[in-house]
């Protein structure tokens, strides 16, 4: 999107921005506008709408006005100023605005919820099974106890629980990875 603004002394300065749609939506509002809009302005001029949920629709247009607004590259003003947005902020065109480069790309935020508790619960699943499989793999035999306790030293980024070892475990024999030793309890042998 090529923006331009002018300075204080009436001189234009063009900018290619590269933007979410999004963000140039927002940007659209304040082309050859001299005044600011209000953030409800803004969300009502954007018409964004994420499903029944209000305050997701809030969110969206939240980190769409914080990119443009308080990231590195400020293209708006916001009034009162500050690192986060509130429904009571206003919002205008910086016309003082400057950057030694011409081609400037503004990233979005994220607008997936982070901290999904399944999302991480799932891939941490999956992790825990491939450290099982993994050591399982070199070592062909082992006893219940030491597995876990080998599977805990491996995953140094997050903590497992036992249980949630065992019940990877029991989903590994399930699948037919491992399998329970016949002539001794409490050990298990790698089958794939």
């Amino acid at each position: 999107m090529r923006m331009s603004l002018k300075d204080k002394k009436g001189k234009k300065a063009n900018f290619d921005l590269a933007v979410s749609t999004l963000q140039a939506s927002v940007l659209v509002m304040f082309h050859d506008f001299e005044g600011e809009l209000s953030f409800e302005e803004v969300s009502a001029k954007l018409n964004v709408q994420a499903g029944r949920d209000a305050s997701v629709a809030k969110s969206i247009v939240k980190k769409t006005l914080h990119s443009l607004s308080c990231g590195k590259h400020k293209v708006l003003k916001k009034n009162p100023k500050g690192k986060s947005i509130n429904s009571n902020d206003r919002f205008s065109a910086n016309a003082s605005f400057k950057s030694r480069t011409t081609r400037i790309r503004i990233p979005m935020a994220s607008l997936e919820s982070s901290h999904n508790a399944k999302k991480i619960e799932e891939d941490r699943t999956h992790t825990i099974e491939a450290a099982i499989v993994r050591i399982m793999k070199t070592r062909k035999e082992m006893q219940h106890s030491l597995l876990i306790s080998e599977v805990v030293q491996q995953l140094i980024f997050f903590k497992p629980a036992p249980k949630a070892v065992k019940r990877c475990i029991e989903n590994l024999i399930d699948r037919e990875y491992l399998e329970r030793h016949e002539s001794q309890p409490g050990h298990y042998r790698y089958l794939a």
